[in-house]
């Protein structure tokens, strides 16, 4: 009975401790989080339309797991001169079909696509399943939602903790 006390606080600092909020690791095209990408529903429209997204938590743990993960960073040379997530190839999304000519995107490997905001990570999305890519996935909110979370980019050729560039 004396030890009552100290094991009810130990428990609660243990519930405390405890996260019980579970960090999903996919977006589906809908919004929908999941734990597995293909727990999301299939487009209304059409398949191509199915788009997937990873989040910045999970792509962290990834990247960790497999060097084979190809970062696609879609902006304009200048976007990514001022900051990109380390290791991340530049293909501007208006050269993307140029690219896939030329080999320079990998079809086995497994690609993240990413821009400031998923509105050109979602084309090239699109553009890249409609000619055959199946391993890829957008970065859920770009490069912003990675440097919100507070991960670290590559800003003036220095590996840092980035702010969002608008």
């Amino acid at each position: 009975m004396k030890d009552l006390p100290f094991l009810l606080i130990i428990t609660l600092l243990f519930m405390a401790c405890t996260p019980t909020q579970t960090q999903y690791k996919y977006v589906c095209f809908n919004g929908a989080t999941v734990d597995k990408i293909s727990d999301c529903p299939v487009s209304p429209n059409t398949e191509t339309e199915q788009q997937y997204a990873i989040t910045p938590q999970y792509l962290t743990e990834e990247l960790k797991k497999d060097s084979a993960i190809v970062l696609l960073d879609l902006r304009e040379k200048d976007e990514f001169d001022k900051s990109h997530l380390e290791g991340a190839k530049h293909i501007p999304l208006g050269a993307i079909w140029k690219a896939h000519l030329f080999k320079r995107i990998p079809r086995e490997d497994p690609i993240v696509l990413y821009d400031n905001d998923e509105i050109r990570a979602s084309v090239a999305f699109r553009e890249l399943r409609k000619i055959g890519y199946k391993n890829i996935v957008k970065l859920a909110g770009g490069i912003h939602a990675w440097q919100e979370a507070g991960y670290l980019v590559i800003e003036d050729g220095q590996l840092q903790k980035g702010t969002p560039i608008i």
